[in-house]
């Protein structure tokens, strides 16, 4: 964004060998019965217009020693895994905050602009770091998303937009 940028540093990165299936089967101890469950899918809404990790050669968890044996609670424990997986988009940077204007906070989203239409778009803001120098201010971010593109309600014009 030349002149125009808040941040002096930024990196992306997108694990796509995460796992995105997850096969689990627990035995019910009352009735000897086995209780599979499986997960494909993030329950998430996804910040982006597509998936994070590509599904066409998915890559399988087995989950074992969990110490879970009903179906409803293996369900629960495959989908968390999932979730947890889609969230393979993976960002740090620095940004100034006199012309940011604001304070980044952690465990709020935020927006991106100027990263290409795949990279833009809203993130999670994991960590932050607030250096006071004698130079100024500066804040030193870790942020993550589950999805890839833009959903065509980003609002880039936000003071708040990184």
């Amino acid at each position: 964004m030349g002149q125009d940028t808040n941040v002096s540093a930024f990196t992306v990165r997108n694990d796509m060998l995460r796992p995105v299936t997850v096969k689990v089967k627990g035995l019910e101890a009352e009735s000897l019965s086995d209780q599979p469950a499986e997960s494909e899918r993030q329950s998430d809404e996804g910040l982006g217009s597509g998936a994070a990790v590509t599904a066409d050669r998915p890559r399988v968890v087995l989950l074992t020693g969990n110490g879970l044996a009903r179906s409803g609670e293996l369900q629960t424990a495959a989908q968390a895994v999932v979730d947890r997986s889609a969230w393979a988009i993976r960002a740090e940077g620095e940004l100034n905050a006199s012309t940011y204007g604001a304070v980044l906070r952690a465990k709020r989203p935020v927006t991106v602009r100027g990263v290409g239409r795949l990279f833009s778009g809203a993130y999670y803001v994991d960590r932050v770091l607030h250096i006071f120098t004698a130079e100024g201010w500066t804040q030193r971010f870790s942020i993550r998303r589950n999805a890839l593109g833009l959903t065509g309600r980003e609002n880039f014009q936000e003071d708040n937009a990184l």
